[in-house]
């Protein structure tokens, strides 16, 4: 999504957030006024973490009286100009919270240079929460983003694997600085949202391409999760947009578009270790329905104590 200044200026950081569609809530420094909650029964709670960006925290309703490590978390990161209240809004993300019962995390930050800049921050934010709110499954916490956020999902992959259990970055990626590392420990569950009108282009044979800098991230997440063969060259008239054949393919209809997923399986898994989802006349622009297919992609993992990658109980929902 492209900078829009009307957009931002909704945004007058750190005291203004967007929590739900036509529901502005105003927010004090010292937050005396205690914290708000969404239509859709979100606890809302912001803070600072070393800088004067506000961290915007929606905390179910079902979250209350839960246990130490039983809550899962999302850290949800915007785009290029946007604000955490409309990344959290306008993909959907916080009906699907209330829904399904997890802490989301989404801090504002200046997002207009290097992802990489910005992931020592990220990771410091996500050690803070699970700390802060003791109700976070440490095993279950996972990463989001669109456009920037996306590529900065990519880069919390290569730079703080550890802390996070599956990612799901939207709309744009970059490549990652060190893909080449082995073992379990390194392995990352991954989905991937991408418009058929998003960021591609016509190869010289005829065939679509996903843009050249998501090519680089999305060949780097195989060759991280040991899924292909370092030799591998990318094949767009065989596989389209992707360049990867797929295990398995389904077709859907949900807003009244159709969403191509195409899965990618793991020696060890019964569930897609990567999915890859095409919206057919997709432009780079956030959709409601992003929320609820990433949601159910995440939840089948966790990270166990010894670092690994396991399958949780949960399962997809047909949308």
């Amino acid at each position: 999504m492209f900078f829009d200044r009307e957009r931002a200026e909704r945004f007058d950081a750190p005291n203004r957030l967007i929590v739900d569609e036509g529901k502005e809530i105003v927010l004090n420094r010292d937050e005396t006024d205690g914290p708000e909650t969404t239509e859709d029964g979100m606890h809302v709670e912001t803070y600072t973490l070393g800088t004067e960006d506000r961290i915007l925290a929606l905390i179910p309703e079902s979250a209350a009286g839960k246990k130490d490590g039983e809550v899962p978390m999302v850290l949800n990161l915007h785009w290029s100009g946007g604000t955490p209240g409309e990344q959290v809004s306008e993909n959907g993300w916080d009906k699907v919270a209330a829904e399904e019962g997890f802490i989301m995390i989404a801090p504002f930050y200046e997002s207009w240079d290097s992802v990489y800049r910005h992931t020592d921050y990220f990771a410091e934010i996500v050690r803070d929460a699970v700390s802060r709110y003791p109700m976070i499954d440490r095993s279950r916490v996972y990463v989001t983003g669109f456009s920037n956020g996306g590529a900065a999902a990519v880069a919390l992959t290569d730079q703080f694997p550890e802390l996070f259990a599956a990612i799901a970055p939207q709309g744009w990626m970059v490549g990652m600085r060190d893909p080449d590392r082995k073992g379990r420990e390194y392995d990352m569950p991954f989905q991937i949202i991408q418009g058929s009108e998003e960021y591609t282009y016509q190869t010289a044979s005829g065939a679509m391409a996903i843009m050249r800098d998501e090519q680089e991230a999305l060949a780097d997440l195989m060759r991280f999760n040991e899924m292909t063969d370092p030799s591998f060259i990318p094949d767009y008239d065989a596989a389209p947009y992707w360049g990867y054949p797929e295990g398995s393919r389904t077709e859907e209809e949900i807003g009244g578009r159709k969403w191509t997923v195409s899965d990618y399986y793991k020696d060890g898994f019964d569930v897609p270790f990567g999915q890859l989802i095409l919206a057919e006349g997709g432009i780079h622009w956030a959709r409601p329905e992003h929320a609820r297919l990433a949601w159910d992609f995440l939840k089948q993992f966790r990270r166990n104590e010894a670092g690994e990658i396991e399958q949780t109980n949960e399962k997809e929902k047909t949308p």
